[in-house]
């Protein structure tokens, strides 16, 4: 569910295990593009991966409401649906979410900005459960790391992130193909924050008027 620079590895690694995978994601994600600057809809489509763009999952007949069972496990990055409990409970739980943020911090949207306004350096790889609540699921797999100092764009610091999660993968899949069980690390709401998903054409300005820590 979703498209982004993951969504293309978790791909490859299906076409490798010989594994059946689809993509649905909505339309205001249609042209995200990767650092080449091909688009994540037509990576896919060189693959021969089926990728659909729709309003709501349950619009689509043959989607994720109907083809729940036992061998089918929902990945979202960076889902633009809502995951309601109703499609959670059709999976018994395994619906994963690969969120770039070391939670219970930075709960919500637009991570990495965030973070370069508060001055933390502090990244992870980070795949938990879906819950109905926001990202507020067991995390089932995490690797902290720091980002390098010679970072400077919000879009450095992504690429960074994304390259680490592509790295860590293939190993997080392997491990749930091989049937082994997951451990599992509740989150400390009482440490958790949230972020809200930020506006560029809004509030990408600066007032001159403000002091310099300020900007």
């Amino acid at each position: 569910l979703g498209f982004g620079q993951l969504t293309v590895a978790i791909g490859d690694y299906a076409l490798r295990r010989n594994l059946a995978f689809e993509v649905f994601t909505g339309p205001r994600q249609r042209d995200v593009s990767l650092p080449s600057g091909e688009t994540v809809y037509d990576a896919l489509a060189q693959r021969g991966i089926a990728a659909r763009v729709v309003e709501n999952l349950r619009s689509v007949a043959d989607g994720p409401y109907a083809i729940a069972d036992n061998h089918t496990l929902l990945f979202s990055v960076g889902s633009p649906f809502i995951i309601r409990k109703d499609l959670i409970d059709l999976y018994r739980g395994r619906v994963i979410n690969a969120h770039g943020a070391p939670l219970p911090r930075w709960r919500g949207a637009a991570g990495i900005t965030w973070r370069m306004l508060a001055g933390d350096s502090a990244g992870r790889v980070c795949f938990h459960l879906v819950e109905p609540g926001i990202d507020d699921g067991d995390i089932v797999h995490r690797e902290d790391y720091v980002f390098p100092d010679n970072l400077r764009l919000p879009r450095d610091f992504e690429r960074y992130a994304v390259e680490r999660d592509k790295a860590a993968i293939d190993g997080f899949l392997d491990r749930i193909l091989r049937g082994e069980s997951l451990i599992r690390e509740a989150q400390d709401p009482a440490v958790a924050t949230y972020t809200p998903r930020l506006h560029t054409p809004s509030q990408a300005y600066i007032d001159w008027r403000w002091t310099a820590a300020e900007i």
